[in-house]
C-alpha cells in the first residue's frame, strides 16, 4: 500500500507540474506576442460562451455593501473570463480566426489568474471598512481625462517611451455605477473599477511609516483611511483614481495578464531595489503609472475657486500623489 500511495501521490505531482509549465508558457507565449486585447467576448449566439456570460454578471456584485457576496461575485466574473477560453477557442477554429485563437489564450491565462485571485480573497472578506464612493466622481474624472487626451505627450512620457501616443486610448471615459465607476475603453472594452477600505492597508501603513493614499487590486484598489480619503480635493481624488485604474487595467490586468500574484512579489523586488522616483511600476520604466500624475499635473494647479488643490494634506504629498 505504500509503495501505491507514493506513486500516486508521484503521478499526482507530475500532474499538476506539467499543469503549471503549461500554463508558465501559455502566459510567456502571450506576453512575448505582445498581446493586450484581454477584453473579447464569444458570440452571443455561441452556447459555449453561455456559462460564461452568466457568471459574468457576478460583477453586478460589486456594488454590494455585503462583503461575502461581493468577493463571491468576483469569483463568478474571472471565471466568466475563464470560461470564454473554450468558447472563443471554438469559434477559432470554425471560422479560422487567428484572432480568436489568441484570445482564447488570452483568456485562458487572464481568467485562471483572475480567478485564482478572487478564491485567495474569499476567506479574508471580512476584512474591509466598506465601500467609497467613487461614482459620485464621474464628471471630474471624465475631465481629467479629457485634458490627458489634449496634453503634448513629451509632458508625461517616461524614460524609453519616446514612442508612445497615449495613456489611455482617445475617447476613454468613465460612468457612475451606483459607488463604482464603469470604465469604457475603446478597443479594450468595459471594465469595472471599485475602491474599498482596507483596515489591513491602514495597519501596514502605520507599521512602515508609508503615506500611500491607496492600493489597487485587480478590481480597483483600497483606501486607508476613509476621513483621509474625504480630506481630498476632488481634482486629487480624480488623479489618483485615474492613476490607480492604470495599475489595476494597464499594469495587473494587461502586463501581468491579471495575476497579481505574480504583480506584487514583482513589485515588492522594485520597491527593494530601486529608489521610489526608479520604481519600474510607478516613475521609472514606460509603462509606468506616474504619466497619469504627470498629464494631469497642470490641470491640478488650474483648478477653479474652492477646489482646494492649494491646501492638499501634507501626508498627500508626502506619498507623492
Amino acid at each position: 500500500m505504500p509503495r501505491t500511495s507514493s506513486r500516486f501521490e508521484l503521478a499526482r505531482r507530475e500532474r499538476f507540474l506539467s499543469a503549471g509549465a503549461g500554463l508558465a508558457a501559455a502566459l510567456l507565449i502571450v506576453s512575448l506576442a505582445g498581446c493586450h486585447g484581454l477584453e473579447p467576448k464569444s458570440h452571443g449566439a455561441n452556447p459555449f460562451g453561455w456559462p460564461a456570460k452568466t457568471l459574468a454578471l457576478g460583477a453586478v456584485a460589486a456594488d454590494s455593501e455585503l462583503p461575502l457576496y461581493r468577493e463571491l461575485g468576483r469569483v463568478a466574473s474571472a471565471s466568466g473570463d475563464l470560461l470564454e477560453s473554450p468558447a472563443l477557442l471554438v469559434e477559432g477554429i470554425v471560422t479560422l480566426d487567428r484572432a480568436d485563437l489568441t484570445a482564447s489564450v488570452e483568456k485562458l491565462v487572464a481568467g485562471t489568474g483572475g480567478t485564482l485571485t478572487a478564491l485567495i480573497n474569499v476567506p479574508f472578506f471580512f476584512a474591509t471598512g466598506g465601500n467609497v464612493d467613487l461614482g459620485r466622481d464621474e464628471a471630474i474624472v471624465n475631465e481629467a481625462l479629457a485634458w490627458i487626451e489634449s496634453v503634448d505627450p513629451a509632458a508625461w512620457r517616461l524614460p524609453d517611451a519616446e514612442n508612445r501616443e497615449h495613456i489611455y486610448p482617445t475617447g476613454t471615459r468613465v460612468e457612475a455605477s451606483g459607488r463604482n465607476l464603469i470604465w469604457h475603453v475603446p478597443g479594450e472594452g468595459t471594465i469595472v473599477q471599485s475602491a474599498e477600505i482596507s483596515p489591513t492597508l491602514a495597519i501596514g501603513l502605520g507599521l512602515t511609516g508609508m503615506a500611500h493614499v491607496a492600493q489597487a487590486r485587480t478590481w480597483g484598489f483600497v483606501v486607508g483611511d476613509r476621513h483621509k480619503w474625504e480630506q481630498c480635493s476632488p481634482r486629487l481624488r480624480a488623479v489618483i483614481i485615474v492613476h490607480e485604474f492604470f495599475h489595476q487595467h494597464r499594469q495587473i490586468r494587461h502586463d501581468f495578464h491579471a495575476w497579481s500574484l505574480l504583480y506584487w512579489p514583482a513589485y515588492a523586488v522594485g520597491a527593494i531595489s530601486d529608489d521610489a522616483e526608479e520604481h519600474w511600476a510607478e516613475n521609472g520604466g514606460p509603462d509606468g503609472a506616474y504619466v497619469v500624475n504627470h498629464a494631469l499635473a497642470s490641470w491640478r494647479t488650474e483648478a477653479p475657486e474652492g477646489d482646494d488643490v492649494d491646501t492638499i494634506p501634507a501626508w498627500i504629498e508626502a506619498a507623492g500623489q
